[in-house]
């Protein structure tokens, strides 16, 4: 009778654990690059403008277009 309970438990743990799916490199591969910006708490797409600490910024992608980080907004003339 113990063995049919343990072995019951087994399969239930191994049928949980089952369910749940790893983020795998390549999901994270495919996310666009982001900046983030601590004075919001939140992340911004390439492209966008924000103001950090008095300073207008834009978030532009790096030159392998894997990762992005916050360069200087240029004036409109």
């Amino acid at each position: 009778m113990r063995i049919l309970f343990i072995l019951l438990a087994a399969i239930s743990i191994n049928a949980v654990a089952a369910d749940k799916t790893p983020s795998t490199s390549q999901d994270q591969a495919t996310q666009a690059p982001q900046c983030y910006n601590g004075d919001d708490g939140k992340f911004y797409k390439v492209g966008e403008k924000a103001t950090i600490s008095g300073v207008a910024l834009v978030c532009e992608a790096t030159a392998d277009k894997r990762n992005a980080t916050w360069m200087n907004a240029k004036h409109a003339e």
